[in-house]
């Protein structure tokens, strides 16, 4: 899908000129073969977009001028956080990238009792992570960059999570989002951070399980079928953005960048 060109902003939104990282120069030049004077957006991460025009420095260096004031995007109402038992290391780099995509305020990572990889390998990709959430944010417009998170545990992941918010299991019923709806699982779209949990391939232990339910999560079922851990992460936030879009539809609609 066609987007603005999106840049990360290398100091404060607030203090122009900016002089972008020679990565974002080389795409600006070498990629996409923009040439002085053409526009382009500058994001920061934390809500803020500011319109630029480019210009050239020495070296192949990149300037952007700002071409009015930043623009604040308010923060979502419905704030998805996905938290997840990893799965294969490499398998998580799809799942972040789509997780920024859709949304998702934060990403917690955790080695469950059932994840196939241990703790030093999930650690050695957290630089690659952290920059397929910058990749992903500009890609998608998403004005927040994901927080993400890796734990040893579930029980040291806990303090990380939202206490309301669903357990994805096959068995359970399905959730129940809206006002008007009772019982376990029912939660407001407006109520702001939510949480979805979704396990590795042999799914959370018993143990696991009754630690995030004690925590305030709910079991429930968002697929007709057995999903893998990377589509159940979908599914889940899918869920979520779906939430956020009918509110902020309710609301008269909120740009971004």
């Amino acid at each position: 899908m066609g987007h603005p060109r999106r840049f990360l902003c290398p100091t404060s939104l607030k203090t122009p000129p900016w002089i972008l990282d020679p990565n974002e120069a080389h795409h600006i030049l070498r990629v996409l073969r923009l040439r002085e004077g053409d526009r382009i957006t500058l994001v920061d991460g934390k809500g803020s977009w500011v319109r630029a025009t480019i210009a050239l420095g020495e070296r192949e260096e990149v300037v952007a001028r700002p071409d009015g004031d930043p623009v604040l995007v308010p923060p979502p109402r419905v704030r998805p956080h996905l938290f997840l038992g990893c799965p294969q290391a490499a398998a998580v780099d799809a799942v972040v990238e789509h997780a920024v995509e859709l949304g998702a305020w934060s990403i917690v990572l955790a080695v469950a009792d059932r994840s196939p990889s241990h703790g030093r390998a999930l650690a050695r990709r957290m630089n690659r992570w952290r920059s397929l959430v910058v990749s992903a944010a500009k890609q998608s417009g998403n004005p927040y960059f994901s927080h993400i998170e890796l734990c040893t545990s579930v029980q040291e992941a806990l303090p990380y999570l939202p206490s309301r918010g669903w357990i994805m299991r096959q068995d359970a019923p399905p959730p129940k989002p809206c006002p008007e709806e009772t019982g376990a699982g029912s939660f407001s779209p407006v109520s702001g951070d939510l949480a979805v949990a979704v396990g590795p391939e042999g799914d959370f232990t018993r143990e696991e399980a009754i630690a995030l339910e004690g925590h305030g999560l709910v079991p429930a079922c968002f697929a007709l079928h057995t999903l893998r851990s990377e589509t159940a992460c979908l599914s889940g936030l899918s869920f979520l953005a779906l939430l956020g879009i009918r509110v902020r539809h309710r609301l008269g609609g909120l740009g971004g960048p």
